[in-house]
C-alpha cells in the first residue's frame, strides 16, 4: 500500500513508522560522512514536524554531534516555479515533452487526468 501518501499535503501528520526508517538512514549517512571531514557540513534535507526535528536532532546528539536545524520559507509561486523547471530538465534529459512526462508517471497511469 501507499500508506505514506495519505499524508502527503494533509494537515494530518504522518506516524513515526513511516518515516523513522527514511530519516535514521538519513543520519547514518551524515554520521559516516562526518568520520571523513574535519569541518562543518552542511546536510538539506525537509523536516516536516517538530517530531522529526526532534528525533534527528535527538539522533545525531547521542553520537555527540552538535546541530542547527534552520527553517526556511518559501511561497507556493516559488515552489510551482522551481517544480515546473525541474521537471523541464527531467523532461529534456529523458527526450520527453513535458506531457510525455507527466504521462508516464505511475499516478496518471492509475488515477488519470486530475490525480
Amino acid at each position: 500500500t501507499n500508506e505514506e501518501y495519505q499524508y502527503q499535503f494533509r494537515a494530518k501528520s504522518a506516524p513515526a513508522q513511516l518515516w523513522t526508517p527514511y530519516l535514521t538512514n538519513i543520519c547514518m549517512q551524515a554520521m559516516e560522512t562526518r568520520k571523513n571531514i574535519s569541518g562543518n557540513m552542511v546536510i538539506t534535507m525537509g523536516l516536516f514536524s517538530r517530531e522529526q526535528a526532534k528525533f534527528v536532532r535527538n539522533m545525531m546528539e547521542k553520537e555527540g554531534i552538535k546541530l542547527m536545524i534552520l527553517e526556511l520559507q518559501i511561497s507556493d509561486e516559488d515552489v510551482v516555479a522551481r517544480n515546473k523547471a525541474r521537471n523541464r530538465r527531467k523532461a529534456a534529459i529523458m527526450g520527453l515533452t513535458m506531457n510525455e512526462l507527466w504521462d508516464s508517471r505511475e499516478r496518471m497511469k492509475k488515477w488519470g487526468q486530475f490525480n
